[in-house]
């Protein structure tokens, strides 16, 4: 009996020897690996860094690709017609001004069409992409809705006028006029221009949201060209005149703009000035308008992050 005791008490002593080592194995672990459940409460924050980085390079690269698309659509030449477009000429006519325009023009090699108040009309804007002129000069007032020489009737184009494409504007003694909005270039213009000029000769042609001046340019223009704000009749004649005249030289289009503004300056009157914007440079606003706002969404992000760690964090120790 009693060696079978001590038998007994060794085997017990061996056990809880072996049992002691486990524990001191585990422990040893635990210490080099960290807290189980801590590891868990970390994965999801870094999991969510992981997805908002992977999100911030691919926004990156889709801007870039939107970038590049816009400078390849904007090489090639524009033809060698070009329109002239004149509702203004119902109550404010400048032959001097159509002459001249349609001199140097026609000495430069191009076809020139003339369009009068009374066939300046919304089917004609709307069939404008398909004609295939290289250069449009629009002479006409401008809301910054572009007015036609067509009177307004609440019975026509109702579609275009609840979406608001078409608007009733009135001018001086015209009575009211169907005026095209920037939706109308984008919705109701048939086909797309081939690396147009578009000329806005009227006030704020080129306002400060360059809605208009992007619709065109989305319609396929090259580039489109206006006043930054309101312009007397006169300076926006002589203006466009010496833009012209700079075109038919060789000038780019920045080029003849920018003559223009020497030759000028800013109407004396109202101030306003020639400006232009090409599809470059709509492309890189945009570029630059859209990397702002992914950049602010991640700089939150970046913020919030660590607000995310702590919420999961408490309610993985409320869930122990």
């Amino acid at each position: 009996m009693t060696r079978n005791s001590e038998s007994e008490s060794r085997y017990d002593e061996l056990l809880l020897e072996v049992i002691a080592q486990r524990k001191r194995e585990l422990s040893a672990r635990s210490l080099s690996e960290g807290p189980p459940r801590l590891q868990k409460r970390l994965r999801r924050p870094k999991l969510l860094g992981a997805i908002l980085i992977a999100l911030a390079v691919g926004a990156t690269v889709w801007l870039s690709q939107d970038y590049l698309w816009n400078l390849m659509g904007y090489a090639g030449e524009s033809s060698k017609r070009a329109v002239l477009i004149d509702p203004l000429s119902e109550t404010l006519p400048d032959s001097y001004f159509v002459q001249t325009t349609t001199t140097l023009l026609t000495s430069a090699g191009y076809l020139v069409d003339y369009y009068g108040p009374n066939n300046s009309t919304v089917q004609l804007f709307q069939d404008l992409p398909l004609k295939g002129y290289g250069l449009v000069i629009i002479r006409a007032h401008t809301s910054p809705a572009i007015f036609t020489g067509e009177p307004y009737s609440s019975t026509k184009y109702v579609l275009e006028q609840l979406t608001d494409q078409l608007e009733d504007g009135t001018a001086s003694m015209t009575g009211f006029r169907f005026a095209i909005t920037d939706q109308f270039v984008r919705l109701s213009m048939h086909g797309t221009f081939k690396n147009s000029i578009i000329v806005n000769m009227g006030c704020s042609g080129l306002a400060p949201d360059r809605q208009m001046a992007a619709a065109f340019l989305d319609k396929g223009a090259g580039a489109y060209v206006g006043w930054d704000g309101a312009v007397s009749v006169t300076h926006t004649d002589a203006g466009i005149v010496s833009f012209v005249q700079g075109l038919t030289n060789g000038q780019s289009t920045r080029d003849a703009v920018s003559s223009t503004v020497r030759t000028l300056g800013p109407d004396p009157s109202y101030h306003a000035s020639l400006s232009y914007l090409d599809k470059g440079g709509l492309a890189q606003q945009r570029f630059s308008q859209r990397l702002m706002l992914i950049g602010g969404l991640t700089l939150l992000a970046i913020m919030f992050l660590p607000v995310i760690g702590i919420v999961y964090g408490l309610r993985r120790l409320g869930e122990g």
